[in-house]
């Protein structure tokens, strides 16, 4: 019993990857996240951040499960500006934010992509477009009163990558956008079932507020 012990102690670990087709790039938009969800020191800049990289199934609308080796803050001490200035979290605790997405998310995709190569590739993928300037250039701006057409919010996007991604709201505000990359990071049309999974949708008009009401 006791060599049988041994070698257990031994044995490598296996990590137990989801099993996935496609990553959701998600970035949310500050002033509606303090709106519906932050607490009294949420922060609300007026651009578009990380809100995660989700390895994900194109059959199914929940997130796989996954787990995997845990966070550790040293492998992406390299990244950590970058990080706070693109994937902060809004209430502040900025490593607790990336922990819950590394180990919820991220270990999913950890056979391909380690943990610095996971919020590397996450920052990657967001300069492939500047979301509010997008919009901007095509007359939808942050503002209090004025309402959007989803449908235009989502044309305006397509227009500018060729493809189709996946609004979220919240109480008529805009929250969040999905942009869908293939596992080899290429850009791709979000599939049917995330583009018609009812939870938050964005129906008709939409507000894309400027600022914390």
């Amino acid at each position: 019993m006791k060599v049988f012990f041994w070698f257990l102690c031994f044995l490598p670990i296996v990590y137990a990857a989801g099993t996935y087709d496609y990553f959701q790039l998600v970035q949310q938009w500050p002033p509606t996240y303090c709106n519906v969800s932050g607490g009294s020191t949420c922060s609300s800049p007026l651009k578009f951040t990380i809100h995660g990289l989700w390895p994900s199934d194109s059959s199914k609308t929940q997130a796989p499960k996954c787990t995997g080796s845990p966070f550790d803050s040293t492998k992406i001490s390299n990244l950590k500006s970058n990080l706070r200035n693109d994937w902060p979290d809004l209430n502040g605790n900025h490593e607790r934010f990336w922990r819950y997405e590394w180990e919820k998310h991220g270990t999913c995709s950890e056979t391909k992509y380690d943990q610095l190569q996971y919020f590397r590739t996450a920052l990657t993928l967001k300069k492939k477009i500047d979301i509010l300037d997008t919009l901007v250039k095509a007359n939808i701006k942050p503002d209090t009163v004025a309402r959007y057409e989803s449908s235009k919010i989502t044309a305006a996007i397509q227009q500018k990558t060729g493809f189709t991604p996946r609004l979220w709201c919240k109480n008529g505000k805009l929250l969040e956008i999905s942009f869908c990359v293939n596992t080899s990071l290429a850009d791709m049309h979000c599939p049917s079932v995330l583009l018609n999974y009812q939870l938050n949708v964005c129906q008709g008009k939409v507000q894309f507020p400027d600022k914390v009401a």
